[in-house]
């Protein structure tokens, strides 16, 4: 069913949200936030928890939850590859004897591991010039992204993926790596070799029905995105949230028309859920 054609949850479900990060909630140049911080604000009034769902590594992504008040809360790493449940979620899950296999750190991977993806990533080296961030020291990835050396470092600390650079068609890429097991994909500013399956809606979906059995009834999901390797995210939630790129062109969603947020990054990301907590809070 397209996102269009879902029957709507209650207005009174717990909302739970997810969203992109680089050129959705943070900004494209300057990795800003605070544009959205009226917005998360509500989010946190209102018990909603947000879930950061990125191509960033899970080492990357905890000191941003810290940074915006939002630790403690699940999140996404990896492009889907890397699942992390804390404790609060765990727990209930566990003493219903629920079975799910979480390391000892609370995480689930659903993709292929590193080094296995790394031995697949040398055919692209070899045949296409591709160069990844297990090429790079920090200080080109710093270089090429705009973030500061400790960030690019952690940027390195992969699990499950590996994001490169190369001048190759994606389909092309695609297929060179099919037969291992593996697949391509799109980010704001690289490519993305992961396991095939491996992508951000599988996540949404393990986390949303994790949340639904802790409330014990349906909950309501919101996701926001702007790259193609959000569209499993956006397919995957009740309520898909476009944010447009800052020459503002925006990704194209085959499903018909979502909704789009007003400006680029964290701006349009703040105004868009404002706007549409709102929209909620009318139909209560």
């Amino acid at each position: 069913m397209g996102a269009e054609e879902r029957a709507p949850c209650a207005p009174e479900a717990p909302l739970l949200v997810f969203t992109d990060l680089d050129g959705t909630l943070l900004d494209h140049h300057g990795y800003g936030w605070q544009g959205a911080a009226a917005a998360l604000a509500a989010l946190k009034e209102r018990g909603a928890p947000l879930v950061f769902v990125s191509s960033k590594t899970r080492a990357e992504l905890l000191p941003l939850q810290e940074q915006m008040g939002l630790a403690g809360l699940p999140l996404v790493a990896e492009n889907g590859g890397v699942v992390f449940v804390p404790p609060a979620w765990r727990d209930p899950l566990e003493a219903a004897g629920d079975q799910i296999s979480f390391s000892p750190a609370g995480v689930v991977c659903l993709g292929a591991p590193y080094a296995r993806v790394r031995q697949v990533f040398a055919r692209l080296r070899q045949d296409y010039g591709a160069v990844g961030f297990g090429d790079m020291e920090a200080a080109e990835i710093a270089a090429r992204t705009g973030l500061d050396l400790r960030s690019a470092a952690r940027a390195k600390e992969r699990e499950c993926s590996e994001p490169f650079v190369c001048h190759a068609d994606v389909a092309v890429l695609k297929k060179a790596v099919a037969s291992a097991g593996m697949t391509v994909t799109c980010g704001g500013r690289f490519f993305h070799l992961l396991a095939a399956g491996q992508d951000k809606g599988k996540a949404v979906r393990f986390l949303a029905t994790l949340y639904a059995q802790m409330r014990k009834q349906p909950v309501l999901t919101i996701g926001l995105g702007d790259a193609p390797n959000d569209l499993p995210l956006l397919r995957a939630v009740d309520i898909p949230v476009v944010v447009p790129r800052p020459d503002g062109s925006r990704l194209a969603w085959p499903e018909g028309r979502p909704r789009l947020a007003p400006l680029a990054g964290s701006q349009g990301w703040g105004e868009a859920m404002i706007r549409l907590l709102a929209e909620l809070d009318g139909q209560a």
